[in-house]
């Protein structure tokens, strides 16, 4: 599937069409490294899975929705 992101807040373009791939099982998503992309030049990934970026509870994730591109 090829698309284009979008802002859910504002409907500003954030790309041109880029290929994306969906994820529906989280152990088949790439691994993260940090300071290295998560896909490469124009993928994205579609997750049902939302990434965490808070393990406090008092303190949402601020990407808790789903589906998420990344």
């Amino acid at each position: 599937m090829h698309a284009r992101l979008i802002c859910a807040a504002c409907g500003a373009r954030l790309s041109d069409p880029i290929r994306i791939r969906v994820v529906d099982d989280p152990s088949a998503l790439p691994a993260m490294e940090d300071a290295k992309p998560v896909t490469p030049a124009g993928e994205a990934i579609r997750s049902c899975q939302p990434m965490q970026h808070s393990f406090e509870p008092a303190k949402p994730a601020p990407l808790e929705f789903v589906p998420q591109f990344w």
